[in-house]
Formats: structure tokens, C-alpha cells, sequence
């Protein structure tokens, strides 16, 4: 689990992960709800929908949630404590020494009610439901922990060429990592990393630095 490698040096949301076949053994107890209850080995926020709500304000809904999940997707689910601040995307790109920012961009409701969960509905209702800014509306202190944490996780994940780290904040507005992308969407009009560097990086050179990082990589020559 990429949650498992950044911390402690990345700061992470209390979780549990849940096998087929356990049960409430205590350790869902001990968690803070409501929780936030996804496939652990899937991405694009498959398993994260409407309906069932991925939100569970107990031990034993939580468990339920599992249940689905393991039925639909074979595979364990990860419990979290729900963060009720801002999501913010995070693009990086480069490898070694030389990792470059791309840029971040927060995620929000178009219409605030209730807890903002970035679903697979959202998602492809985003023109309708969903605002990006760029930059993100928080204070220069978060955006630079943001950046570091990006850093961070980046190194500690072994990414190369590019990545983009999804984070979210708490209720006290410190980030935490909840995911890594590392071969995050390049479509030119609705992936995240074309929207929130293309303010300063045409779509063509963005495509173009992450081959030109990959070739440098592997020592190919550059036309």
C-alpha cells in the first residue's frame, strides 16, 4: 500500500484495512467516523459511488460497505477516517534530482451540501458538479506543505516521469496523502494533470517533457 511506504514522513489518515472474511474485531471501533470505505487495489474511484455511499457512520456499516466491495471486486477494502477539508491534486514530473512541480489544483463541489466525495458520478458529471482552481484557495503555508509532501511521496514511490498525488485536508486544514497516480490521465480537455499545468505549460510540451524524461531515463537519444 503506497499509505504504508510515505509515512510517517508523509502524513496519512488513521485506516484499516479489511480482509474477505474478517470481522469487526475492535479495529474499526477504534476508528473516527464517519469513514470512508474503497477498494484497496483499484483506482479511477471505481467502488467509490452514490450508491452505495462509500460513507459509513459506524463500525458495522463500514463492514456492510465491505461486504459490497469484496463481492464486487475480490479484493480488500481500506476503511479511512474521512477528511472533511479541501482535495487537492498534486502534478510532479522528472526523475532523481531533477523532479519538477507541475502544478496543484483543488477538487470542489459546485454546489456545497453536505461531504464533498469525488465519486465516479462526479466525475463524469464534472463540468456540471465539480469547480477546479488553480491554484488551490488555501493559505501559502498549506500549498508549501502540499508541494513537500508531494516531494516526498514521490521519492519514497519510486515514480518516474510523472505522477500526479491526490491529497485531502482534516478539519484543522493539515494535508494528508490518500493516493498515488502514477500514470495519471493525459487527455487534453478533462484529465487533472492537463488541468492544472496547462495555466503554464502548453498540452504539447507537457506530453512532450514526460517522453523526453522517459528517454533520458532509459538513455535513449533525443531527436
Amino acid at each position: 500500500m503506497a499509505r504504508r511506504v510515505v509515512s510517517p514522513e508523509v502524513r496519512v489518515a488513521p485506516a484499516v484495512l479489511v480482509e474477505r472474511g474478517m470481522g469487526a474485531d475492535g479495529q474499526l471501533d477504534a476508528l473516527r467516523y464517519p469513514v470512508i470505505v474503497k477498494p484497496n487495489d483499484e483506482g479511477s474511484s471505481k467502488g467509490i459511488r452514490e450508491s452505495p455511499s462509500p460513507l459509513a457512520t459506524s463500525a458495522a456499516a463500514a463492514l456492510e460497505q465491505c461486504r459490497w466491495l469484496f463481492a464486487t471486486y475480490g479484493c480488500p477494502a481500506l476503511v479511512e477516517e474521512f477528511l472533511p477539508g479541501a482535495e487537492v491534486t498534486v502534478g510532479l514530473a522528472g526523475n532523481d534530482g531533477d523532479v519538477r512541480m507541475l502544478g496543484m489544483m483543488e477538487v470542489a463541489p459546485a454546489l456545497p451540501h453536505g461531504p464533498f466525495v469525488y465519486s465516479v458520478e462526479v466525475k463524469r458529471d464534472w463540468q456540471r458538479r465539480v469547480r477546479y482552481h488553480v491554484p488551490p484557495r488555501l493559505h501559502a503555508e498549506t500549498l508549501a506543505e502540499l508541494e513537500q509532501s508531494a516531494r516526498i511521496a514521490y521519492r519514497l514511490l519510486g515514480c518516474r516521469d510523472v505522477a500526479r498525488m491526490d491529497f485531502r485536508l482534516d478539519a484543522a486544514g493539515r494535508p494528508h496523502f490518500l493516493e498515488c497516480n502514477p500514470l495519471p490521465g493525459l487527455h487534453p480537455a478533462n484529465s487533472d494533470l492537463v488541468l492544472l499545468s496547462r495555466a503554464a505549460l502548453p498540452y504539447e510540451n507537457l506530453v512532450q517533457g514526460v517522453a523526453t524524461d522517459a528517454a533520458r531515463r532509459l538513455g535513449l537519444s533525443l531527436p
